[in-house]
Parts: C-alpha cells; structure tokens; sequence
C-alpha cells in the first residue's frame, strides 16, 4: 500500500514538473494570463519597443537572439550596415536568452543604431516560433508574417535574398490563391 502511494505521488509531482516546464518555457509562466506580444522591454532609457509602431509601416526584419551567441555577435555588425543604409527596411533585434548585465554590456560593445530589446519571458519569440539564435522573422510593408529563418546568414546579401526569397514565395502563394 505505501509503495503504491509513494508512486502515485511521484506521477503527481512528474505531472506538475512537466507542466510547469512547458508553461514556463512556451507561455511565459504560470497565471500571467494574456501576455502584450507587441510590446518589447528594453534595457535603454526604460523606452520598450512597440512593434505596432513599426509593423505595416515599410519592410521589417526581426532578428531573435540570445547573448552570448557568438553566430549573433557576427551578424551585427551588417545588420547595423542594413540599418545605415536601407530605407525601406526596418530592423529590430529581440533579445530572447541571456543575462541582464551581460545583455546590457554586449549591447554597449555593438552600439546599436536600430531598436533593439528584450524578450526574457520568450513570449514574443515562441509567438513567431523563434526557438533558435538566430533567426529572423520577416514582415512586408503591409505587416503580413512573411515567415522566419532560423539560420546564420554569412553577410548582409545573403539577409536580404532571404528576406526577397520570403517575400516572392508570399506573394506567389497569394498570387495562386486567387485562381
């Protein structure tokens, strides 16, 4: 009777656990009912990033990443050459891993000239499927998900053929849909 008790409350606790697991790890924890999926923190001046402010408006890439994530580190420097130089897409960079402190000091290194934020509680990157660093969600100017890269890109051509790639395909699909 008491090894049957004793294994009865180890699936109790197993069940527990697991679930606990997966809802801190997919949603974002326990009881935090709805989570705002359009609002990033940020470390900067307390300013979060809303990205209703920029979704609909031109082009938008989100990049997920963790720090440190040295294949993240290496993609900075020509997403910053991006943000420099095209207008018609806009970048934003969602810290989903990672230590506060740490964040706060690699960020410092990159000196980011495009929005940046994070993302801890991964709400936001489960939402677009972002369970690697990186990867790169892509938007069109009209807001419609165009779908995410979940690779390293090796320069800021081969970001933006993916993000062309994505945005054919979309339209294409579309295109047929109507037949």
């Amino acid at each position: 009777m008491k090894k049957g008790l004793n294994i009865a409350i180890l699936l109790v606790f197993l069940v527990w656990a697991g679930y606990f697991v997966y809802a801190n790890f997919f949603y974002g924890g326990i009881g935090n009912g709805t989570k705002d999926l359009t609002t990033i923190d940020s470390l900067e001046n307390g300013q979060a990033v809303n990205l209703n402010d920029y979704l609909g408006k031109k082009k938008l890439i989100l990049q997920f990443v963790a720090v440190p994530c040295d294949c993240c580190s290496y993609t900075i420097p020509f997403m910053k050459e991006i943000a420099e130089e095209q207008d018609e897409i806009q970048l934003i960079t969602v810290v989903f891993s990672g230590k506060e402190n740490k964040i706060a000091e690699k960020f410092a290194e990159y000196e980011m000239n495009y929005p940046w934020g994070l993302d801890l509680d991964r709400s936001i990157a489960n939402h677009y499927g972002a369970t690697t660093s990186p990867t790169f969600v892509f938007f069109d100017e009209k807001g419609n998900l165009l779908g995410s890269y979940p690779y390293v890109v090796a320069n800021k051509e081969s970001l933006l053929n993916n993000y062309q790639g994505y945005y054919n395909d979309y339209y294409q699909k579309k295109g047929s849909e109507k037949l």
